[in-house]
């Protein structure tokens, strides 16, 4: 579980991360560009002295939570807070398990007037125990099984070769080994455009 905070000024794109049963998850704020006023998304955010309504307060309190509502109205006007999503994401050995998005809580307030951003810690913990049931099934789809054949490869982006147009490159060893394959290899090298070795490829055990 996540035990570090966001801070208290959040913004999207700020990221924390915590190990949970050998893996990585990575918490993410996203910008939740849905439009709408405070007052829109919630029927209670204006005080109200009518006791059937959403943002009834008592007569003694009204002055003082009014104060507060268009406090934090004007705050959002000036961009000062916002609604964002907190999307959960979990990798293990540098592979990412999860979808972007498949693990996320839409609508939270961020840097409200007031708030520590704490409850930001509580809502990704909240949605942890199912990002790592997503993770766990693709893990058990990549392996196949256990004991069942796994072609892996693995590609050193560090050389020269990959500074200038990294995605032709990779996509041209990529095309190498799978003519490679083609022919019945399954266990070899690769070189890249300069002539170093930069890939191995193998077939194993999972």
């Amino acid at each position: 579980m996540f035990t570090t905070d966001f801070g208290r000024h959040a913004s999207p794109g700020d990221t924390i991360t915590c190990e949970a049963d050998g893996f990585t998850v990575t918490a993410r704020l996203e910008y939740d560009d849905a439009g709408d006023k405070p007052d829109e998304r919630d029927a209670g955010f204006w005080p109200s002295r009518d006791p059937k309504a959403a943002g009834y307060v008592l007569p003694e309190y009204f002055a003082a939570e009014q104060a507060k509502a268009e406090d934090a109205m004007r705050a959002w006007l000036d961009d000062e807070w916002c609604y964002v999503g907190v999307c959960l994401t979990v990798e293990k050995a540098g592979v990412q398990l999860t979808d972007q998005y498949s693990n996320a809580l839409w609508g939270v307030e961020c840097s409200y007037p007031g708030a520590d951003n704490s409850h930001l810690r509580q809502v990704a913990n909240d949605l942890v125990p199912e990002a790592l049931k997503e993770a766990r099934a693709m893990l058990r789809e990549l392996r196949g099984g256990e004991g069942q054949p796994l072609f892996t490869l693995v590609i050193n982006t560090e050389n020269a070769a990959f500074e200038d147009e990294p995605a032709t490159e990779i996509a041209r060893i990529l095309r190498a080994i799978a003519d490679r394959v083609d022919q019945g290899t399954f266990d070899g090298f690769e070189w890249d455009a300069n002539g170093n070795r930069v890939c191995q490829f193998n077939t194993r055990k999972g």
